[in-house]
C-alpha cells in the first residue's frame, strides 16, 4: 500500500454503494498519517458543481489552504470522488498534471467512486491511472480489491457487536453468497444476530438448516431492506419507471454478465453503473468492460423486485413448467463448463450446471418472470440442506434442483411440517413446490415419503430425457432434446 501511494500518484478506488469505501478512505486517512508524519493530509467529502461559481484554483484553496504546495507531499482523498467527473477543467488542468508527475508533481490523489470512469472526452486522461493503481471490487493481477478477503471476513464476524454462535457451514454460505461485500455481510449478520438468540446464549450453534428455517428466500429478502446493502439496490418505484433498466437486469439474470465496449454502453447500462446497482471491470481484452452484478445477494435481492409480466405463458400445473422448461434444455450445455459454475472437475454435470441450463430455460419459457435464490446466484455446491433455487411469484411456484440423488432427504424435509418451508407454504405465499433430481440412471431406490420428486434421466449424451416419479415409475418420456432451441 505504502509503495501505491508513492508512485500511483492518481489512485481511483471503485465500489459499489456500501461496499466500505468511506470506511476505507478513513482507516486510509489514519494509515497516511502513520506512515507520512511529515505529508499533509486532505479529505473532500463531495467536489463542488463548479458551473457558474468558484474557479478551480479557489476550489483547491478551500480544500487545502496552501496550494499549490510545490515543497510538501500533499495527499488528497475525495469521497464521493465520482462528482468530480463533469468537471472538466479539474480533471484537464489538474488531476492530469498530478498523474504525470507534471506541474503538481507533490500531490498524491486517492478518488473513492461509486462507479466508473469521466466522460469519454475525458478518458485518456483517466487512463493515466495504471492498470496497477487502480482498485475495484475485485482484485486484478498485481493489484488489491475492497472486498473482503475470508481471513477478513472472519474477523469481522467476530469483532460483530452483537454475539454471534455460527456453524462453519454457516459461514462458508454467508462468506460465498457476499463475496466480501461488506454491506452484504453486515446486514446478514444484523438479521441472523437477531434469530434464535435464546439458543446462542446456550452455546448452540446457528446451523445452515436453522437458518433457511428461520429465513426462506421471501422473507430473506425482505429482511435485507435497509442499511448500507440497500443502498445498492433500484426501489420497485424507479423500475416501474424505468422499463430499460428492468429489460437490462432480465438480461444481466440470464446471462450472468454483460460484455461490452464501454464506449457502445447504452443508456440503461450508464444508468445503473451510475446508480451504483451494477459494477464494472475491465476484461483481459482491455477493450472489453464485463458489468456484473456486485454479488450473489444483490443478484438475489434485485430478481426479487422485478415485478411479473403479464404475458406469462399458462401452464395447467407447476410439472407442465417442469417439463416445458427441461424440453428447452441444450445438450451443449451439459457439456461444457457455465460462467456459474463451480471450478471443481468432474465427468458430470455439476448441480450448479443443470441449475445454470434450468434457469436458462425456465426464463424463456415464463418470459423471465422467475426470482432467483442467494444459493443459485453464487453456484454453491450445498453441503447441507440448500433452499429453493427458483420461485415463479406470478404462480406463486418452487422449483428447487439436487442432483444424482444427492441428500434428497434434507431437500425433501424442509416441505414438512417441521421443515424450512411450513410457515412458506401455510401462509399461501407458495402455492406448490417441485423437487427435480437431475441424474444419468434410474435410480434404484424409491423414496415414497417424498412428495413431488421426479428424477430427471439425462441418455444418449444428454439428448434425451425420460422423467420418473418418486416411486421410479415413467411418468413422461423420449423428451428429445434440440441445440436450436430459441
Amino acid at each position: 500500500m505504502k509503495e501505491r501511494l508513492v508512485q500511483a500518484r492518481l489512485l481511483p478506488v471503485r465500489g459499489t454503494p456500501g461496499c466500505g469505501k468511506t470506511v476505507l478512505m478513513n482507516l486510509l486517512h489514519a494509515y497516511i498519517l502513520k506512515h507520512f508524519p511529515s505529508a499533509l493530509v486532505k479529505v473532500q467529502h463531495s467536489w463542488p458543481p463548479r458551473e457558474s461559481g468558484p474557479t478551480l484554483e479557489e476550489c483547491l484553496q478551500k480544500l487545502d489552504p496552501g496550494f499549490p504546495r510545490p515543497n510538501t507531499i500533499t495527499f488528497l482523498l475525495f469521497d464521493e470522488g465520482q462528482d468530480s467527473y463533469s468537471d472538466d477543467i479539474l480533471w484537464n488542468a489538474f488531476f492530469k498534471e498530478v498523474s504525470y508527475a507534471g506541474s503538481y508533481r507533490q500531490y498524491r490523489v486517492v478518488l473513492f467512486c461509486s462507479y466508473g470512469s469521466p466522460s469519454s472526452r475525458l478518458r485518456s486522461y483517466h487512463i493515466g491511472a495504471r492498470d496497477d493503481a487502480r482498485i475495484s471490487l475485485r482484485p486484478r493481477e498485481g493489484s488489491i480489491g475492497i472486498l473482503l478477503k475470508r481471513s477478513e471476513f472472519d474477523e469481522v464476524v467476530s469483532l460483530y457487536e452483537r454475539k454471534l454462535n455460527l456453524n462453519p457451514d454457516l459461514l462458508d454460505l454467508i462468506f460465498d453468497w457476499t463475496v466480501g461485500h461488506v454491506g452484504a455481510v453486515i446486514k446478514m449478520l444484523h438479521v441472523i444476530s437477531y434469530q434464535r438468540v435464546p439458543d446462542t446464549r446456550r452455546g448452540v450453534q446457528l446451523t445452515v438448516e436453522a437458518f433457511h428455517a428461520e429465513n426462506p428466500t421471501h422473507k430473506l429478502v425482505q429482511a435485507l431492506a435497509g442499511g448500507a446493502f440497500e443502498r445498492g439496490l433500484p426501489k420497485v418505484m424507479e423500475l416501474s419507471a424505468q422499463p430499460d433498466v428492468v429489460a437490462l437486469f432480465r438480461n444481466l439474470l440470464k446471462n450472468g454478465a454483460i460484455d461490452m465496449n464501454e464506449n457502445a454502453a447504452d443508456e440503461a447500462i450508464r444508468k445503473c453503473h451510475r446508480h451504483g446497482w451494477i459494477h464494472a471491470d475491465r476484461t483481459a481484452n482491455g477493450a472489453i468492460t464485463r458489468y456484473v452484478f456486485p454479488s450473489p445477494l444483490h443478484t438475489m435481492a434485485i430478481s426479487w423486485r422485478l415485478e411479473p409480466t403479464n404475458d406469462m405463458p399458462h401452464f395447467p400445473s407447476l410439472f407442465d413448467l417442469a417439463i416445458a422448461a427441461i424440453s428447452e434444455f441444450k445438450p451443449s450445455q451439459l457439456h461444457i463448463p457455465l460462467h456459474r459454475a463451480s471450478p471443481q472437475s468432474t465427468d458430470k454435470p455439476s448441480k450448479p450446471q443443470y441449475q445454470d441450463e434450468f434457469y436458462r430455460s425456465v426464463f424463456s419459457v415464463t418470459f423471465g418472470n422467475v426470482c432467483l435464490s442467494a444459493e443459485f446466484t453464487s453456484a454453491r455446491e450445498a453441503r447441507v440442506a440448500g433452499c429453493i433455487d427458483f420461485f415463479i411469484p406470478a404462480v406463486k411456484w418452487g422449483i428447487e434442483l439436487t442432483r444424482e440423488g444427492n441428500q434428497l432427504n434434507e431437500h425433501s424435509s424442509r416441505f414438512t411440517n417441521s421443515g424450512a418451508y411450513e410457515a412458506w407454504l401455510n401462509s399461501g405465499d407458495m402455492n406448490d413446490y417441485i423437487l427435480l433430481d437431475c441424474c444419468t440412471s434410474i435410480p434404484s431406490k424409491q423414496f415414497p415419503e417424498i412428495q413431488n420428486l421426479f428424477h430427471v434421466v439425462f441418455q444418449d449424451g444428454y439428448k434425451k430425457v425420460d422423467v420418473y416419479d418418486n416411486m421410479t415409475k415413467l411418468v413422461k418420456g423420449s423428451i428429445v432434446l434440440l441445440e436450436n432451441h430459441q
